[in-house]
């Protein structure tokens, strides 16, 4: 929910922190809104450009033209529920609507079991990637504050 938010209405959110979650549209037009519908193309990972992508985001409020909200994408690679694609394809979104490419992956944040993926310099938009973590990826509160500006 936390993309959908974001993405519909970027005047009211500075920024957003995802866990284990999907895209912004994801399942705009499936049947069932949930994981467990009984279409899972949605929660097994849709794909599109990253342009495609942008555009749900874009559309949700046309003609807003000010900053959008700064994006943290966590998601387990052992989630079988919401599968790792959804978080790929996230980030894709993110990059494209804040037009930062991706950098570089950083291991070892915030644990050994965790890759941390930097667009840009960091400051818009991150993701993580945590082995053996399932589909409740746990919160690091920590990172999540200092990233939304409010610990140093």
């Amino acid at each position: 929910m936390t993309n959908v938010m974001a993405g519909s209405y970027p005047d009211i959110f500075e920024a957003g922190s995802v866990y284990s979650g999907t895209a912004h549209a994801w399942f705009a037009g499936a049947a069932g809104a949930t994981p467990i519908s009984a279409n899972q193309t949605y929660a097994q990972g849709l794909q599109h450009t990253p342009l495609e992508w942008a555009n749900f985001v874009l559309n949700s409020y046309p003609g807003y033209v000010g900053k959008r909200p700064r994006m943290q994408i966590w998601h387990g690679l052992a989630d079988t529920l919401v599968r790792p694609q959804c978080a790929v394809e996230a980030l894709k979104q993110w990059s494209a609507v804040l037009d930062v490419p991706f950098s570089k992956n950083v291991t070892g944040v915030p644990s050994a079991a965790y890759t941390q993926m930097l667009y840009g310099d960091g400051t818009k938009l991150q993701g993580y990637f945590g082995v053996g973590v399932g589909h409740t990826a746990p919160v690091n509160e920590a990172l999540m504050l200092k990233f939304f500006g409010i610990l140093s």
